[in-house]
């Protein structure tokens, strides 16, 4: 897979790419490769989409687990002042 570099010096093109990032709950390289995609014409394909060969084994949280993982985690957000002292 070819890897693509893009220098954003537009800043309302950056902000706009984001936002659709954020608001479709995909990546920014997704949301810039459909665009991309779209662009040219092609058909969307998720063919060659990275991270979604596990998306069989994941699951949904109810939220009580959701709460107990939140809660479990406030253990790590504690700072031991005596360690860095």
């Amino acid at each position: 897979m070819k890897q693509l570099t893009i220098r954003l010096s537009d800043e309302d093109l950056e902000r706009s790419i984001q936002q659709r990032a954020v608001e479709s709950g995909r990546s920014v390289n997704r949301v810039v490769v459909d665009l991309l995609r779209s662009a040219l014409g092609l058909p969307h394909s998720r063919r060659h989409t990275i991270g979604h060969g596990l998306d069989h084994m994941s699951g949904d949280m109810s939220d009580a687990e959701a709460r107990e993982l939140l809660d479990a985690r406030g253990v790590f957000e504690k700072i031991d002042q005596d360690f860095w002292s």
